[in-house]
This record gives structure tokens, C-alpha cells and sequence, in this order.
């Protein structure tokens, strides 16, 4: 068993830049309060009631390369999209966790890149951020070049992909096109929109801003604002702003980074919640990470209510193979976690020393797994999990 410790006005001014509209999305859209005295501490899943402990899937993954640590996994259809920590090259693997395909091209050539930066996975293509170059370059399933987008006009940290348009996320870079938090353009790199203007540098970024909640719409989360938007072809409108009361950071303490943060407070950094950390995004529920002090807080958000369905300081959750969550994935429904080969190697000796008592046919299903590792400990093996579909 493991712990999971992981998870007004509104003014809207529309003018014209270029060949594309500079949206002003200064609105927190509805504000939720957080009652961060009132989260509950590590809970149990039954408590939490969130996942579906009992309908559960182990997945080896089968990959002639060694991944590695992941470092970031997409889902687009029926495939899983891997990043390793060589951040060389995308394991394509289908729903049982084979690899089919790795997207392999290190170069200088307008087909190649040089660095993975950040990928997305969408609509039968994967798209690979490539900063260093100052482009995105787009690849069909097995490996087949597709497209380039130059966007050296832009700047992008992340990207997401909706439809037929790319997003750049911009954390904090001044561009050719202005000061902007996110830039939604066409493959040939026109700007189609650009949102989220800001003055200067965010002093802290978030780890992971953003969240797909379906095919044409993403969360994206602005870390020092505390609100989430939501984000659609053309529209970037406010979805939900996160009110911690006392523990909200002071407006004179808003663009300083943590060194800044620490001369000016002192001994006082501990007392103040330092905005969104994460987000992730089930079909029902958005999941929301931040820190106080030494405490790491999951919220729990109804997407359809825009209500708290938890709020706590981490979730045990006891499945049929006594392994829980603590580095995970949301797809639609389900939530994927991932176990570096070795780490359930060890794990799941420690559980035969200590005698767990685990139902034979899911022990059996762990110590194959465990004689599939030792002979390729390289490689991953995901406990993929279903989440209840409604909030209580």
C-alpha cells in the first residue's frame, strides 16, 4: 500500500494585432473559496471515494528500448504516448502497454529536432516542441514526418494541440507578438489569438499547467492568479479562481520568484499557499495540487458544480494488488500510475516478507510481472485504475 502525496468586473477587450486578436481574459470567472483549515489529513480511498479500487489492470510495458524513468505520458484514440528520461525520442504503445513504434529523429534537419522540450498527442499525430530550433514539428503514429510550424515569433514552454490549431504556452517571455501567457496559431504559424497578457515575469511557474478535458477543450492553469481557464479554438475565458483567504499570497509579493519570496517574508514563506502547483483532468473532476508550508493539498473539484468534492492532505488507496497511486496519469475516466521496473520489483518483495495477504490470481499476476522486470528492468509497468464517474 502506498500513499498517493501527489495531487469583480469582468473586462474583455478585444482590439486588432496582426492577423490575429489580443484577448484581455482579465475575469476570474466563478471564485471558489478554500478552507484550507478544514482539509481532512491522508484518507483512505473508501473515504475519499474516488477510485474504483477492485478494477484494476497491471501493464507491463514490452519495449525493445529501455525507457527509463517517464517523464511525461499522453494519451490521443487507443495509444499511450511515452516520454523517457533520455527525452530523445516518443514510445508509441498501444492500450495493453506493447510498444508499436518509437518517434525517433535527433537532427538539425527541418525534419528532425534537437531537443523534445514538450509533446502532444492528437487527432493521429504527434506534435514535439522543440525550443532549441524554434519549432513544431508533427509525426503520424509510426514516425512519419507531417508538418513544421516555425514559431520564432512566439515563445512556448508547453504545448497543447485543439483540432487543427497549436497553443504555445509562454511562461513569462517577451515575444514578437507582446507579452502573452498562451498563443494559439494555424500550422503555418498565423496567429489566430493570443491571451493572457502580463507586464513582467511570473516569478513561479507552474509544474504542470495543463489538463485536457476533452478532444476540444483544455484546462490551463495561471499559477499566480489561482485561476484556472478554459480553453477552446478562439476563446481562453476563466473557468474557476481559487480563494485561500489568509493563505492567499500577498498582492505586494505577486511576481517575485522564490528567492524574492523568501527575502521578503522571512520566516513567514510557510504561512502562504504559492499558488497552483498542478493540475489534472478527469472527465468529471479536476484535480488541483498546492503546497503550505511542508504540506502537500489535493482538491478535488466537480467540473459540472465547480464545488469541492475533497479536499485533503493525500489518499491511501489499498487495491486488489495492494499497490496504490503515487505517480500518476488521468485519461478520461481512468488514471494510469506508473512503477519504474526496479521500484515494484522491491515492492513487491517487501509484501512477500511482510506475508500481504493478496488474492491468489492478483498475486500470481504480480509475480509474473515481477520475473518480466527482472529481465527488463528498463521499462515501466502502469496499474491503470478507474475513477467513479459522479463527485459526492
Amino acid at each position: 500500500m502506498k500513499v498517493l502525496y501527489n495531487f469583480g468586473i469582468a473586462l474583455l477587450a478585444l482590439m486588432l494585432m496582426c492577423c490575429g486578436r489580443a484577448i484581455d481574459t482579465n475575469q476570474t470567472g466563478s471564485v471558489l473559496f478554500v478552507d484550507v483549515d478544514s482539509s481532512k489529513p491522508v484518507i483512505t480511498n473508501d473515504e475519499a471515494r474516488l477510485l474504483v479500487p477492485d478494477d484494476g489492470d497491471l501493464l507491463s510495458v514490452s519495449c525493445s528500448s529501455v525507457i527509463g524513468e517517464v517523464e511525461d505520458m499522453k494519451f490521443d484514440k487507443d495509444r499511450i504516448f511515452v516520454l523517457g528520461d533520455d527525452r530523445e525520442k516518443i514510445h508509441v504503445l498501444n492500450s495493453k502497454g506493447v510498444c508499436e513504434n518509437e518517434i525517433s529523429h535527433l537532427g538539425k534537419s527541418s525534419k528532425e529536432y534537437i531537443e523534445i522540450t514538450d509533446f502532444y498527442a492528437a487527432n493521429g499525430s504527434v506534435y514535439i516542441l522543440d525550443l532549441s530550433s524554434q519549432k513544431v514539428i508533427e509525426y503520424g503514429y509510426d514516425g512519419t514526418f507531417k508538418g513544421s510550424t516555425n514559431i520564432e515569433r512566439y515563445w512556448a514552454n508547453y504545448i497543447f494541440v485543439i483540432d487543427d490549431h497549436l497553443f504555445l504556452v509562454n511562461q513569462g517571455s517577451e515575444t514578437e507578438e507582446g507579452k502573452k501567457g498562451l498563443f494559439e496559431i494555424t500550422k503555418d504559424g498565423t496567429l489566430v489569438a493570443s491571451y493572457l497578457p502580463f507586464e513582467k515575469r511570473p516569478g513561479l511557474d507552474c509544474d504542470n499547467c495543463c489538463a485536457p478535458c476533452s478532444a476540444d477543450t483544455m484546462f490551463y492553469a495561471d499559477r499566480e492568479s489561482n485561476t484556472i481557464y478554459k480553453v477552446t479554438k478562439g476563446k481562453c475565458e476563466p473557468f474557476i479562481t481559487l480563494d485561500f483567504g489568509k493563505y492567499n499570497l500577498p498582492e505586494n509579493c505577486k511576481g517575485m520568484d522564490a528567492i524574492e519570496l523568501m527575502q521578503e517574508l522571512k520566516g513567514d514563506l510557510d504561512k502562504y499557499v504559492l499558488g497552483i502547483e498542478q493540475i489534472q483532468s478527469s472527465d468529471d473532476f479536476l484535480l488541483v495540487k498546492f503546497s503550505l508550508g511542508d504540506s502537500i493539498y489535493k482538491l478535488v473539484i466537480n467540473q459540472k458544480s465547480k464545488e469541492i468534492a475533497l479536499l485533503c492532505k493525500g489518499i491511501y488507496v489499498s487495491s486488489m494488488y495492494h499497490l496504490g497511486l503515487h505517480n500518476f496519469y488521468f485519461r478520461g475516466n481512468h488514471v494510469y500510475d506508473v512503477y519504474a521496473g526496479d521500484e515494484i520489483i522491491n515492492d513487491v518483495k517487501l509484501m512477500e516478507a511482510d506475508k500481504e495477504p493478496v488474492e491468489k490470481k492478483y498475486w500470481e499476476q504480480l509475480t509474473t510481472t515481477v520475473a518480466d522486470r527482472e529481465s527488463n528492468p528498463g521499462n515501466p509497468v502502469f496499474l491503470k485504475f478507474r475513477i467513479k464517474q459522479q463527485a459526492k
